[in-house]
């Protein structure tokens, strides 16, 4: 659906008083927040005149009025992004796994594995340990984030060395498998859970919507999953897989940065689309 467009006026929007305006993107999913049935939220426009088109909301007034409106419009929004389950996720932080040798491995145990269903697979140039799903819905919520990931830079004091081996299932038997994924070892994976719980609780600190605030990181690094057949395939036997590779060793890997990336659009190397990183 296309935007909808209306303009309201009041407070410090009121006649005479349009000498300012200011401009935010807001997803089309959270415009019920600021224009829902009964018309522009009433708080914002008592403080400016009001219109959305598309992902833009503009307000207009009195500078007074529009900084008013647009504290209220950001909170609005994050508010809205944390506490409606039907928000789709946006971002995501995480740890790319892509290496040469982990993708020539993977790739191997695909060719091994080929009897099973193509969409089960993850594709081997996005391979990644994910740190924490995330709601991102403005600009602004997005500049933040990226203020909260760069406070990280330089505090594991170089890269963390850790393996890829061992295959595990997240949940069920193996005849009914839904997820299968490799884990994580070696003697500095501590250091890696700690940084990663820490990267996790610090945004989750600063306001922002993280998947399962509660719990620490799960390192993990999803192989199959029933998931990216969108409903087509319910579960499969994962028990072929176990027998033949439980132990196998995807590589070694050495963890320098975390990326802020987006859950939607594909960058370079066809890995997800990387709107920050900090170097640890």
């Amino acid at each position: 659906k296309g935007g909808t467009r209306a303009p309201a006026a009041g407070g410090g929007g009121g006649e005479g008083c349009e000498s300012h305006s200011e401009e935010h993107q807001v997803s089309p999913a959270l415009h019920r927040y600021v224009a829902g049935k009964q018309g522009i939220s009433p708080q914002l426009a008592q403080l400016a005149q009001v219109q959305v088109l598309g992902d833009r909301v503009t307000l207009k007034g009195s500078q007074e009025g529009v900084s008013a409106a647009s504290a209220l419009l950001q909170s609005y929004v994050a508010a809205g992004a944390q506490r409606d389950a039907t928000t789709p996720m946006t971002h995501f932080l995480c740890i790319s796994l892509a290496t040469p040798e982990v993708k020539n491995t993977y790739e191997a145990f695909q060719s091994k594995h080929g009897g099973y269903d193509r969409k089960l697979f993850a594709r081997s140039s996005r391979l990644h340990l994910t740190l924490s799903m995330l709601k991102l819905y403005s600009s602004e919520q997005l500049d933040e984030a990226k203020k909260v990931l760069q406070s990280f830079q330089g505090t594991a004091s170089g890269p963390i060395p850790v393996d890829m081996k061992g295959l595990a299932l997240m949940k069920g038997s193996p005849e009914k498998a839904r997820v299968l994924y490799a884990q994580v070892s070696g003697d500095q994976v501590d250091k890696l859970q700690g940084l990663c719980d820490g990267v996790k609780k610090a945004f989750a600190e600063a306001g922002m919507f993280v998947s399962n605030p509660e719990s620490g990181v799960k390192l993990h690094c999803t192989l199959m999953n029933t998931r990216w057949s969108k409903g087509r395939i319910k579960h499969f036997d994962a028990g072929a897989v176990l027998e033949q590779d439980e132990n196998l060793s995807l590589g070694s890997i050495e963890v320098k940065d975390v990326k802020l990336v987006s859950f939607t659009k594909i960058g370079q190397d066809d890995f997800y689309a990387v709107l920050d990183s900090v170097t640890i």
